[in-house]
């Protein structure tokens, strides 16, 4: 008795079902991915803050003085920036403020810029770098 046919092919006996050729991976509508131009991207300035558990400042504060630093050693003016991302683990929990981000944006004068907060626990500050990299890199 043969099989129903679902799933196409009988896999019990080593046939597979035939597959529609398609094209090679990375083609896009005629175009090979690896030649599309992207712009460079790179890291020009960094800071951070004494870590302590019991800090004398607010999360707020703690990020603006490491965003701070990072912009004065990229020699930028938070007039120059274009969009903050934010890596910030429970933030929610420690002050019940969820929004850090654009308090920290405010506090060191970049206003009217997108600014995002990223939380992916030990790895929240690697989701910002990734993905203001790909801001920045995709134009």
């Amino acid at each position: 008795m043969e099989p129903c046919g679902w799933p196409p092919g009988d896999f019990r006996r080593g046939r597979r079902r035939e597959r529609k050729p398609r094209a090679p991976r990375g083609k896009r509508d005629g175009t090979n991915w690896r030649s599309t131009t992207v712009r460079k991207a790179a890291i020009v300035g960094t800071g951070n803050t004494k870590f302590s558990f019991a800090a004398d400042k607010t999360v707020t504060e703690l990020l603006a003085e490491a965003a701070m630093s990072a912009v004065r050693g990229s020699g930028l003016e938070p007039k120059d920036l274009q969009a903050m991302f934010v890596g910030n683990v429970l933030g929610d929990f420690s002050e019940g403020q969820g929004m850090v981000q654009s308090f920290c944006a405010d506090e060191i004068g970049a206003r009217n810029i997108p600014a995002s907060r990223f939380e992916g626990a030990c790895a929240s500050g690697t989701m910002a770098v990734r993905d203001a990299f790909m801001w920045v890199a995709s134009g």
